[in-house]
């Protein structure tokens, strides 16, 4: 069969040590192509501290207002756990345990600011919330993970049928962490 070239694909930020074409897979009409010296970086924020969801695609509107800055959850009331009536608020509030300023919580409603990322947005104060309606899907770009383990902060709700992280290894679930029914994140690996 004969093939002929209908465009050049280049990469803005090529080297001539970075080995672009050196594997080449196609399928379909989809092609992956190699670039094993690459020092390209992934554009996916892990830690948010950019005040916003680069590298993230976000189904449904429960990520509209994310990421939240600060530890909102200690400036208002929290849940009493599962089980109780929806987005019930009548607890007293927790420190998240927030590292940085950032972190991804689909009940909040406090946004970084447009002008800056390193200050929120003043016209949600603190505590402020959107609850539990609004529903969604967070993905993030593919990913490679070095080593033999991953580790992530979470917290919040804990049904492990609608609220959680799951990791896909290879397209298959190999891992799902849900929250302990408490603002407070803990670490899992």
């Amino acid at each position: 069969e004969k093939y002929t070239q209908e465009a050049v694909i280049q990469p803005r930020d090529i080297t001539s040590t970075d080995f672009l074409g050196s594997s080449l897979a196609l399928d379909g009409m989809q092609a992956v192509i190699g670039s094993m010296h690459s020092a390209a970086k992934t554009r996916t924020t892990w830690d948010f501290e950019t005040g916003d969801l680069s590298g993230w695609e976000q189904t449904g509107d429960a990520f509209r207002y994310q990421p939240t800055y600060g530890d909102n959850s200690k400036h208002r009331a929290v849940y009493e756990g599962y089980g109780n009536e929806a987005s019930k608020s009548s607890g007293d509030p927790q420190s998240s345990r927030l590292v940085g300023r950032y972190y991804v919580g689909s009940f909040e409603k406090r946004p970084s600011s447009l002008e800056s990322y390193q200050s929120p947005d003043n016209t949600f104060p603190l505590g402020n919330f959107q609850g539990d309606e609004p529903t969604g899907t967070l993905t993030s770009d593919p990913f490679i993970i070095l080593g033999n383990k991953i580790s992530f902060l979470i917290g919040g709700g804990c049904n492990a049928l609608t609220v959680y992280v799951e990791l896909l290894v290879d397209g298959f679930p190999s891992l799902r962490e849900t929250g302990k029914c408490s603002e407070r994140m803990h670490k899992v690996s």
